[in-house]
Parts: C-alpha cells; structure tokens; sequence
C-alpha cells in the first residue's frame, strides 16, 4: 500500500492522510496536534464506513464511533474521564472512567487512593460484579442483581 500526507501552508504536521490499499483507500483527517479524528474508508470511489474520534484536553480518547450509510453502526467505546488531582502532596491518583457501548456503560473504574480502587463490570441492565482493589492486589468480587448483593468471592 502506499500512505500520503497532506499539509496546509508552512505548517509541519499534516492535516490529512490517505492509506491506499490495493482493495480500499482511508482518508484520515488529524486535529493540531496531529491526532486522527476522522476516517472515512472507500471501496470503488464509495464511502462504506466512517469513524470519528474526539479526545479529551489532555488528548486521550473519550469517543469513539463507526457510521455506516449514515447510521452509526458501533459506539466503539465513550469514556467519562475524572481527574483526581494531587491532595496535600500525595501522588495523583490515575483518572476515573467510564466505558460506554453504544450508549450502555460497560465498566466503570473508581480510584480510592493509590492502590485502592474497584472496577464494575455490567453483563446486561440487571447483573454486574464490582473487583476490590488494595495495594493493587484483588482483594474481592462482589456479584449484584438488580443493584442487589448477591454474593462475594474474597481472595487471600
């Protein structure tokens, strides 16, 4: 394949790209800071399928999605980031997130304090198992219908 550049002006990052396949051509187009935000893929001159990417202020993916004859196909995954920042000196925690699928969240990670932290997963609208983190280790599932306990699983 071969992969082309596009440039406005004097500037130094591109502003599009294009892959071209021998059985498609993707058309990316980058934001300043050289990130991709779009990518549209032909067939036969025809676009079959475009994905766009937004990104938070410090340029990490929080959404993305895949539309397909105007439709969107897949969320691919929509995160809600927190930031915890740094307290009285101690370290700053990562940031918390959440990770949707087509609109339904799918994880979700919540930071105590460094090294303590849970991740839930939800299976469907009704079940979801919460894993507690400390000192980094799974310390416990906890199993939850309809936002109830269920049942719990600890780890020595």
């Amino acid at each position: 394949g071969k992969e082309l550049y596009f440039y406005r002006g004097e500037s130094k990052k591109p502003f599009e790209k294009k892959i071209q396949t021998k059985d498609a051509e993707f058309v990316s187009k980058l934001n300043e800071n050289g990130l991709v935000i779009r990518v549209e893929k032909f067939v036969d001159n025809k676009s079959l399928s475009v994905t766009e990417i937004n990104y938070d202020s410090k340029d990490r993916i929080i959404k993305q999605s895949v539309t397909e004859d105007g439709i969107v196909k897949k969320e691919l995954f929509n995160y809600t980031v927190t930031d915890n920042a740094e307290v009285n000196g101690q370290e700053a925690l990562p940031p918390d997130y959440k990770y949707y699928e087509n609109d339904k969240l799918v994880t979700q990670t919540e930071y105590i304090k460094k090294g303590f932290y849970s991740t839930t997963i939800w299976f469907d609208s009704q079940n979801s198992v919460r894993t507690d983190y400390e000192n980094y280790v799974k310390v416990r599932d906890v199993y939850f219908t309809n936002g109830l306990e269920r049942r719990v699983k600890n780890y020595e």
